[in-house]
């Protein structure tokens, strides 16, 4: 999932119309992302896609197979996170509520990431 930074408060979070910190509707400016094994490219924007659909339970299966080729690409455990609580973006992630002391996907995601990415894993 692509990560974008607020120009109003600076902060890092998941693409979104709507920052959940400040609630800015405008200018995001996206930063790049680490990229993607050629051998998972079209796997991993299925999981994507399936999470957008709200296929969580096909996301999940195929997340899999993105995790063999890349097991350190802190964005699938993001995904699967999402997949796993039934939510397509982090605004619905937070309105659940999740245990993010004890969630191995998010702690994946957490230690996996870096910089910006790093930044928008630890604010939540």
């Amino acid at each position: 999932m692509k990560i974008i930074q607020c120009h109003k408060c600076k902060k890092y979070i998941h693409k979104t119309n709507r920052c959940f910190h400040c609630g800015n509707t405008t200018g995001f400016s996206e930063i790049e992302m680490p990229p993607i094994h050629e051998n998972v490219i079209t796997a991993y924007a299925r999981v994507e896609s399936l999470v957008a659909c709200k296929k969580f339970v096909e996301a999940l299966d195929l997340s899999h197979t993105v995790i063999e080729w890349m097991p350190n690409f802190a964005s699938i455990f993001w995904l699967r996170l999402l997949a796993k609580n039934k939510c397509t973006n982090t605004a619905e992630l937070i309105q659940k509520g999740f245990n993010c002391e004890e969630d191995a996907d998010f702690c994946n995601a957490l230690t996996f990431s870096t910089g910006e990415e790093h930044n928008a894993y630890q604010d939540i």
